[in-house]
């Protein structure tokens, strides 16, 4: 049996989980699984120098917009601000602190409201607008923001009228209209 430890750093917490089966069997990345038994993750091995002691998380670690969750699907646990919901739930298992409900993680790691997520700038108007080559005959590379996909794209400007949807780069493109 293979012994492979896989180490998952969550903002400042750490989580082992050890394989226990075979790889694609029920159980696998975490200990002391079986079919139909929730897994459970071990804590890491202690590496720290002689006299200090490593530190599992616990409940005493979390903020007071977070709660401790013993073996909870990390996919889906928690929501991030500018994630309007959370991906779909998978197997893995996390221990440790998750925004508490009504709370969203935020990029320095704390949980807040979602009134006090950041905002993110919405896209100038000229982003909803279709691509337009215009009546003239050049053929000039160009980009434009494509509004179904949410992604800037390249197309042929004739060189005059079209519209303000018209970018001489992707990143001109991306900066206006993401």
């Amino acid at each position: 049996k293979r012994n492979i430890v896989f180490n998952i750093l969550l903002d400042t917490h750490m989580f082992v989980f050890i394989p226990t089966g075979e790889p694609c069997s029920p159980g696998v990345g975490t200990q002391g699984s079986s079919p139909g038994q929730k897994p459970s993750p071990q804590p890491p091995k202690d590496t720290s120098p002689p006299g200090r002691t490593a530190s599992w998380p616990s409940p005493d670690d979390c903020s007071k917009n977070e709660t401790y969750k013993n073996c909870v699907s990390g996919s889906c646990a928690e929501r991030r601000c500018g994630e309007p919901k959370p991906d779909a739930c998978t197997l893995d298992c996390a221990t440790g602190c998750f925004c508490k409900s009504g709370y969203f993680r935020i990029k320095n790691g704390s949980c807040v409201r979602r009134k006090y997520c950041p905002k993110k700038a919405p896209p100038k108007e000229c982003c909803y607008l279709k691509s337009k080559t215009g009546p003239c005959k050049a053929s000039l590379p160009m980009y434009y923001y494509d509004n179904n996909t949410l992604q800037c794209r390249q197309f042929i400007y004739g060189g005059c009228r079209g519209n303000a949807n018209r970018f001489a780069t992707i990143e001109e493109c991306q900066k206006a209209c993401k």
